[in-house]
């Protein structure tokens, strides 16, 4: 009945590491959704920042100016002169590079918020993972050592293998 005990409670023991280490891989997953989520509403309000005609988006701001000296225009042939100021502001190029650039930038630090945030969910769950198996490894060893030296071995070779897997993980994000 020993063996059979030690079987049973061996099977108990990796059926609750499997069921702590799926509960973890969820928990990733959901933060890396939710950074993917966080991503595409600042994406999306980006798209709005950079084509939307509005005075608060890019194009609103880079014309702020022209806009202003257009209103200050008065008397006869001020329509004139404020159509002229907006068309040839419209005309310049370099509106359309500083707009492309602002562009590019914001979606620079998008893409950079969102890969920070994946890296630190990432590193976040591996911690509580190697924690996990580093909780389980000491509680065996002092259980199994006596009891069974080639099931410690197993447990050693596994619980090495995980960490090496999540250090790969690691060092493959950073």
């Amino acid at each position: 009945m020993g063996q059979a005990q030690a079987r049973n409670d061996n099977r108990s023991a990796l059926h609750a590491l499997t069921a702590t280490l799926r509960h973890r891989q969820d928990l990733l997953l959901y933060d890396i959704e939710n950074a993917v989520n966080d991503f595409q509403h600042e994406l999306s309000t980006l798209r709005t920042n950079a084509f939307a005609p509005l005075r608060t988006a890019f194009i609103g701001q880079l014309m702020d100016n022209t806009y202003r000296a257009a209103n200050m225009e008065h008397g006869g042939g001020s329509d004139q002169r404020r159509k002229k100021l907006v068309t040839s502001r419209f005309g310049s190029q370099d509106l359309f590079i500083t707009h492309k650039r602002m562009v590019s930038e914001a979606f620079r630090d998008l893409s950079i918020n969102v890969e920070a945030a994946i890296r630190n969910a990432v590193t976040r769950r591996t911690a509580l993972i190697d924690a996990d198996l580093q909780l389980l490894q000491d509680e065996n060893v002092v259980l199994e050592s006596e009891k069974n030296p080639v099931f410690r071995r197993k447990l050693v070779e596994e619980v090495e293998r995980a960490k090496a897997e999540l250090e790969q993980m690691s060092s493959r994000l950073s």
